[in-house]
């Protein structure tokens, strides 16, 4: 429609019933702002005689007598009496949907769940880390209700599954206070695994308890 009839681009449509509210609409859609301006640029060089359009003139050829009074007849440039979208408006939009649409593409690239499930907070942009980089804030929760500082009851008694504890507490308030990785990790690993459980059922007693040797926290 926008091609062979011009709407809603033409000043008929726009002052009409709802032309505004069409204009808008279409406006939306990027290849009908483009087919208005290529239906202009078609219309402007009918034949090899014709003036054309000239880059000075991508907005003064677009004229309507509800805005720009009487019209306007040029034997030697071309001149549309009934248009609302000039060339000049049309470049214009199509570079801002372009950027809007850029946009909306990488929000809801963010906020779409992946095929692993992944995915952030809607409101993802709003968290200063997101901008300035650097690791997320992290808050460490002591399991089994230990206090910070204090191991697990099931930690305390073997010196090496103890030693290893400390030093990962240590990590977690290193990265909690710097807000970074320590430089040791920073940038070698993907992922770490932190307090991995390993329980083993006993095939005669499926209800009891993994044994304290099978749980470890490191």
């Amino acid at each position: 429609m926008v091609g062979d009839f011009g709407f809603p681009f033409s000043a008929n449509v726009f002052y009409g019933d709802n032309g505004e509210l069409y204009y808008a609409l279409f406006l939306l859609l990027p290849w009908n702002p483009f087919s208005k301006g290529m239906r202009d640029l078609g219309r402007a060089t009918p034949t090899p005689d014709s003036p054309g359009l000239a880059w000075s003139e991508r907005d003064s050829y677009c004229r309507n007598p509800r805005r720009d009074g009487a019209p306007l007849f040029d034997p030697d440039r071309y001149i549309n009496n009934n248009c609302v979208l000039s060339l000049g408006e049309v470049y214009g939009y199509l570079a801002c949907l372009w950027l809007g649409y850029f946009v909306l593409a990488i929000y809801f690239d963010q906020v779409v769940a992946d095929k692993n499930g992944v995915k952030r907070s809607p409101l993802f942009f709003l968290h200063p880390n997101y901008w300035r980089g650097g690791a997320p804030s992290l808050r460490f929760l002591p399991a089994d209700g230990a206090e910070d500082g204090a191991p697990p009851a099931h930690v305390v008694g073997d010196e090496d599954v103890e030693a290893e504890w400390r030093k990962m507490q240590a990590r977690l308030r290193q990265v909690r206070q710097a807000g970074a990785l320590p430089e040791d990790l920073d940038g070698k690993f993907a992922l770490q695994v932190r307090a991995p459980c390993f329980p083993f059922p006993d095939a005669a007693a499926p209800a009891a308890p993994p044994s304290p040797g099978g749980r470890g926290r490191g």
